[in-house]
């Protein structure tokens, strides 16, 4: 059995040294990773470099990428070329991408007349400029399209949501089921996550099948559902 696991932020370059990413540290899947190793099933862990550097492990391997476009294109591969039984989508995914910059506010102001004035950058970003600009555009929603490359393999999906009610959770993974055609959500709220503790939820078609109150107990259940429903 081979099962797909994503994990961390990506990143999104604004130019050769800057880019927008997110708190995203990796280490819940880093964890889930680790579990499904002990079990002896094969994981192809899809992570940042820094996080991929981490692992070390005969059941894992490592596949790492770094903005959304290189994560697009390694799950693309993986899923069109090689028998996946799970994947479990736990990477925060950057929402945006830097479209290009502008220095200028007037022709900020007169873009319309003047044609898009935001450039990429070539190079770094010289320090002198008082304002820089950026133009984001949306990144393609991933998830929706994993089951479009593999519509048999079992997909868990993750969303988490911050200081939201158990309502707004359930709502939230219902959403995700309809857009991705996720099996199961895990859905949390940034409030109840710290050192010791990360409460969640394992959703199917709006319903609890299970809670959990550490990143061990995810990993744990998680594994037990693939090993329950893949096998």
């Amino acid at each position: 059995m081979q099962v797909i696991i994503t994990a961390g932020g990506t990143k999104e370059t604004i130019d050769d040294v800057r880019a927008i990413t997110n708190t995203s540290t990796g280490r819940l899947g880093m964890t889930i990773a680790q579990q499904l190793a002990k079990q002896h099933i094969q994981v192809l862990f899809v992570a940042p470099k820094e996080i991929c550097a981490k692992i070390n492990h005969s059941f894992i391997t490592t596949y790492p990428i770094d903005d959304t476009q290189s994560v697009f294109k390694t799950l693309k591969t993986l899923l069109t070329t090689k028998k996946i039984s799970a994947v479990i989508h736990a990477m925060a995914i950057s929402d945006y991408y830097v479209k290009g910059v502008c220095f200028s506010a007037n022709d900020l102001a007169n873009e319309q007349q003047k044609g898009d004035c935001f450039k990429k950058i070539n190079g770094k970003i010289d320090s002198q400029h008082e304002t820089i600009y950026l133009k984001l555009e949306k990144t393609p929603k991933i998830i929706q399209y994993i089951k479009q490359w593999n519509a048999t393999v079992m997909l868990i999906g993750f969303k988490l949501l911050s200081n939201a009610t158990q309502e707004q959770l359930l709502l939230s993974a219902e959403q995700q089921q309809k857009s991705a055609h996720s099996d199961y959500v895990i859905v949390n709220d940034l409030s109840t996550i710290d050192a010791n503790c990360h409460r969640a939820y394992l959703v199917n078609h709006q319903q609890i099948i299970a809670t959990y109150q550490t990143k061990e107990a995810i990993a744990k259940g998680l594994v037990k559902l693939i090993e329950e429903k893949c096998q």
